[in-house]
């Protein structure tokens, strides 16, 4: 327990009674009732069950014995903590207390070896964002969600010659990681993330993402070289797939690979029974939304991401 002269800080282990009612605060929203609330903390474990996750720290700040706000953390494999904090926050000691509990969550999420910590927010949310500001987190980017359906139009593709797509089988691991990391390079998809992590860590977080089909894991090959890969997988509760990961070495770019590889998505999700394809886009990456927007993929969402790295992994 760590505290300040106005208000205690306790981290909420699983025998807790008062961990119920940290997880409540956290992810009510605005107007809920306690049930619904409730419903809210058993969705949330029904889904970290389902995607084998970790709920990490949950972490309580009160006064009196009264809990004034809570932070929790849902770790991923890969060395990834999503980071929450309650919607509802009123100026003065709440305030104070959710800065507090967010310097403790870093520090907790670096004792447990997470290299990185996120957090999500409504782009109209400047409260939340000043908090996480504060607290020492840094933006990262506005992410823009896209979505298209199967009666959208396709632009015409003709895919270069000699390419192909071959699955990313479990003898490929290393293949893959290295061609991840390749096409990182002179990325414009939130590139403050891409030396914090190893490639093995964001391949293992992305495996853990939505639901995992292998045959929907793609190398796209030029000639037999590694030319880009293609990552799509199932979305809990609706007939749709997201693009987890998509991008192109860069030697091999500029050559049609990019469009080829979204065809092949767009195949994929009709062989799924005419699935919706969704995906997340940087704002600032303007090829990326240059190729969506010719693929029919429309606006339905904005989130600003925030971050937190770990000090031994940021780069020199």
């Amino acid at each position: 327990m760590d505290g300040t002269d106005a208000f205690t800080i306790e981290t909420l282990e699983e025998s807790s009674p008062r961990r119920t009612e940290a997880l409540r605060l956290v992810l009510a929203a605005r107007g809920d009732s306690s049930r619904e609330a409730q419903r809210r903390v058993r969705r949330l474990e029904d889904y970290v069950a389902q995607q084998s996750l970790c709920l990490g720290p949950v972490l309580g700040a009160s006064v009196l014995g009264r809990l004034i706000s809570a932070a929790m953390v849902v770790e991923s494999p890969g060395s990834l903590g999503a980071v929450f904090i309650p919607a509802e926050r009123t100026p003065g000691l709440q305030h104070a207390a959710t800065i507090a509990l967010l310097r403790h969550v870093q520090a907790c999420a670096w004792e447990r070896s997470l290299a990185i910590l996120q957090a999500l927010v409504d782009p109209a949310d400047r409260a939340e964002q000043n908090l996480l500001a504060e607290a020492g987190f840094e933006f990262l980017a506005e992410l823009i969600y896209l979505e298209r359906s199967d009666a959208d139009s396709c632009p015409p593709t003709p895919a270069p010659p000699g390419l192909d797509f071959v699955p990313c089988s479990p003898g490929r691991e290393g293949l893959l990681a290295e061609t991840l990391e390749l096409t990182y390079e002179h990325s414009k998809d939130c590139p403050k993330l891409t030396e914090i992590r190893r490639p093995s860590e964001v391949v293992a977080t992305h495996r853990a993402t939505g639901i995992f089909n292998p045959d929907w894991w793609l190398m796209a090959t030029l000639d037999g070289r590694p030319a880009g890969l293609l990552l799509l997988a199932g979305v809990h509760g609706r007939r749709a797939l997201e693009v987890i990961y998509m991008g192109v070495v860069p030697a091999l770019r500029r050559r049609g690979i990019a469009h080829a590889i979204m065809a092949r998505a767009v195949e994929i999700c009709r062989q799924h029974d005419n699935a919706d394809l969704i995906l997340a886009v940087d704002r600032d990456n303007r090829p990326a939304r240059r190729l969506y927007g010719r693929w029919s993929l429309g606006e339905v969402a904005r989130r600003r991401a925030w971050f937190a790295a770990h000090p031994e992994r940021r780069p020199l």
